[in-house]
């Protein structure tokens, strides 16, 4: 693993990405559509600011030189646009998921 020089900070954002994306895929009886949504841009600007934070590292850690880092800073924001972690839904998406149960149960429901 390169960088150090800020202590990895850009790996701490793995284990908050994926229990926001739990929440917006298990979550769905729990939130109103709109609250999904906001998880939705969470999980988009803590992805960039894992982009940003990473290329920063690396950096300033000596293992990319300022050519290396813009060059590589674009590809990876180019590659998060293309390819997102999370599939993207609009209101009308998370309001026919909230009336649709088959993908998620409701921990309510198990403690019966």
């Amino acid at each position: 693993m390169s960088g150090g020089n800020l202590y990895y900070f850009y790996s701490r954002f793995d284990e908050l990405l994926e229990k926001i994306l739990k929440e917006i895929k298990w979550g769905k009886n729990k939130w109103t559509p709109e609250t999904l949504l906001e998880f939705q841009n969470a999980v988009n600007y803590l992805k960039l600011a894992q982009i940003y934070s990473r290329r920063v590292e690396w950096l300033l850690s000596g293992n990319d030189g300022e050519d290396s880092f813009i060059k590589r800073l674009k590809e990876e924001l180019e590659e998060n646009r293309k390819n997102p972690e999370w599939e993207e839904i609009d209101r009308k998406s998370y309001e026919k998921r909230l009336t649709d149960t088959s993908d998620c149960y409701d921990f309510e429901e198990i403690k019966q």
